[in-house]
């Protein structure tokens, strides 16, 4: 219940949190809205009471708080995420992308969300991913030359010009099958059980021949 106890210190202001520095992004708003949420279950009671202690350690309290603590931490890391991008300089459209990605990641919140400045429709969220996604993939290129991995790429896919010279370095067997004297597929099979058939049979009659033969060799000493 570590999570549950963090998340009721937090909404009591026993634990701050390092203030954001785009306190007007749609992250930070959420963030504030998740905390915002617990704090208004714990003030409102729901018929919830403190201990005689005059502690909120109560487990009714505490299974009422337990399924707003994924979201809470959900939120706070998306916004402590979000604000170390733009303090590093990424690239706005990989922010963008994230941005839209994580927006998605609660699409029920954002659409329902009172203040219009944080309120998204389901179609709003959606393009507003096409588009960062569109964007990114136009400079993809650009990103995977900046990283410099290439050195530490074994995987010879990575180029056609080393896919090809894989291919060449391949252990082949056998060689080229002539279709005149190898028939292929299903014939060659076909053809193959035919001259088994064949063989079969001449196997037989010479086995019955031979049998023949020895009876009428016994008859004639008997």
């Amino acid at each position: 219940m570590v999570s549950v106890r963090f998340a009721i210190e937090l909404a009591l202001g026993r634990i701050t949190l390092p203030h954001s520095r785009n306190p007007n992004s749609r992250l930070a708003r959420h963030e504030a809205a998740a905390i915002s949420r617990i704090r208004s279950q714990l003030h409102k009671g729901q018929g919830f009471s403190k201990d005689e202690s005059g502690s909120h350690r109560n487990s009714q309290i505490e299974a009422a708080i337990l399924p707003l603590c994924f979201p809470l931490m959900q939120a706070i890391g998306h916004r402590m995420a979000y604000d170390a991008a733009i303090e590093a300089s990424v690239d706005p459209t990989l922010i963008d992308i994230y941005l839209s990605s994580v927006i998605l990641s609660d699409s029920t919140w954002y659409s329902e969300a009172k203040d219009p400045a944080v309120r998204l429709s389901g179609s709003e969220q959606l393009e507003m991913q096409l588009d960062a996604c569109t964007r990114g993939v136009a400079r993809l290129e650009e990103w995977l030359d900046k990283l410099e991995v290439e050195p530490y790429i074994v995987a010879p896919i990575v180029s056609e010009e080393k896919w090809d010279a894989y291919e060449q370095a391949l252990e082949t067997f056998g060689g080229p099958q002539d279709p005149e004297i190898e028939p292929s597929g299903g014939d060659y099979v076909e053809e193959l059980h035919v001259d088994n058939e064949v063989k079969g049979s001449q196997s037989a009659g010479h086995s019955f021949c031979h049998f023949q033969s020895s009876s009428v060799t016994g008859t004639a000493k008997l």
